[in-house]
């Protein structure tokens, strides 16, 4: 609305249709061309089908980890996102026009966080997603952990697991 100019034809709000068309059809047309892509913009980025609803892709289980260099004995902080069952992408509209989610997600209980070193599977902690599917927990990194190469990793399919360096 930034690009429509104030002019004394067109300041005034109770305008009747023919002094807006004559007055200001320049601007008037710069509004709807702006009005048109941004809506060509919020239709590319939610397909409805021919029900009204629409989907969309939905965020994978992923883990992170804060600090990602660490030695044994360290603790680091554990993040995950996404650890739901269901993803609540189908969406539509109740009849007053507001939007609804027309499925039920369930945070996934009882994760497993585990260190996955050298061949080797070590659970570090049990948590619960909270209600949005997130969750962070501090968990100390096992004494024994030989160096290099380990992944923080939860017990759910196709979860993208954290990379970290074991040092010393």
């Amino acid at each position: 609305m930034a690009a429509v100019a104030r002019s004394e034809t067109c300041q005034h709000v109770a305008m009747t249709k023919t002094s807006w068309i004559g007055g200001c059809r320049t601007k008037a047309m710069a509004v709807g061309a702006t009005v048109l892509v941004v809506t060509g913009a919020v239709t590319a980025c939610a397909a409805a089908d021919s029900a009204g609803e629409s989907s969309a892709a939905c965020a994978a289980p992923s883990v992170t980890v804060e600090p990602v260099t660490v030695a044994p004995g360290d603790e680091v902080t554990v993040r995950g996102e996404a650890m739901m069952e269901g993803c609540a992408d189908a969406i539509g509209m109740d009849e007053d026009g507001n939007v609804i989610s027309k499925e039920t997600v369930t945070p996934f209980a009882g994760l497993e966080v585990r260190l996955l070193a050298a061949g080797t599977e070590r659970v570090l902690a049990t948590v619960d997603a909270d209600e949005h599917g997130a969750f962070e927990i501090t968990v100390r990194i096992p004494q024994d952990s030989p160096a290099g190469g380990a992944e923080v990793a939860v017990d759910v399919t196709g979860a993208e697991s954290a990379k970290v360096e074991v040092v010393g």
